[in-house]
């Protein structure tokens, strides 16, 4: 006969998986929307959760697919105009990438992005780490040859040389990415206006462009 203490256990249990199931179909649709903080609640607020919400059954991360929707920004939104670009082959593929000068994980990105193919690079001098960050940047910025001096630096050391200009630009570009939270680089934008921050390998490079949603 079994016994009605573990039948008693079961059932609870049971239950309390059934209430959390609920729970979290709840805050899926309950998520405040704030990229900082992933915190879900029930529709009456008695439950708090934080952290990432995953669909079992799908096999889906919904906190990470919400994230991207919330942070992806419209590629026309970008501030193109400002950038200085890279054809390489049939340059079909679009990649928008912030960059500092003198971020290491920077670096390590173009040295990947050398084995890219087929794909328009656009570059926004975004000089987050210090005074010398703004000053390599308006000399990149300003020089003749832009991706050749910005190329020098970043794959062989070779130092931009000091040059000044105007309509550099570097101002509105780290206005937009403040006002649109680019907190970090290397940070990359796809042409669906998906976001990356962070420098991903050559693989995922391609992953990336080759995923873009029409």
């Amino acid at each position: 006969m079994p016994d009605p203490l573990q039948l008693q256990h079961v059932g609870a249990r049971r239950q309390l998986e059934k209430n959390l199931v609920r729970t979290f179909a709840l805050a899926a649709q309950n998520r405040g929307d704030q990229q900082d903080a992933d915190v879900y609640t029930d529709a009456k607020g008695d439950f708090l959760i934080q952290g990432a919400l995953i669909d079992t059954k799908q096999k889906r991360n919904l906190t990470e697919e919400r994230n991207d929707k919330l942070s992806a920004i419209p590629f026309d939104s970008l501030p193109l105009k400002y950038a200085f670009s890279q054809v390489k082959g049939n340059g079909k593929r679009k990649l928008v990438v912030f960059a500092d000068p003198n971020c290491g994980y920077c670096k390590r990105f173009e040295r990947d992005l050398q084995k890219i193919d087929n794909v328009t690079i656009y570059h926004m001098m975004y000089p987050v780490l210090g005074e010398d960050s703004k000053v390599k940047s308006r000399n990149i910025a300003c020089a003749k040859d832009r991706a050749k001096t910005w190329n020098d630096w970043m794959l062989q050391g070779i130092a931009p040389p000091a040059v000044a200009c105007d309509n550099h630009n570097i101002d509105a570009i780290v206005e937009f990415g403040k006002k649109n939270r680019i907190n970090g680089t290397p940070t990359l934008f796809v042409a669906d206006g998906t976001r990356v921050p962070g420098a991903i390998e050559a693989a995922q490079i391609e992953s990336l462009l080759n995923g873009v949603k029409p």
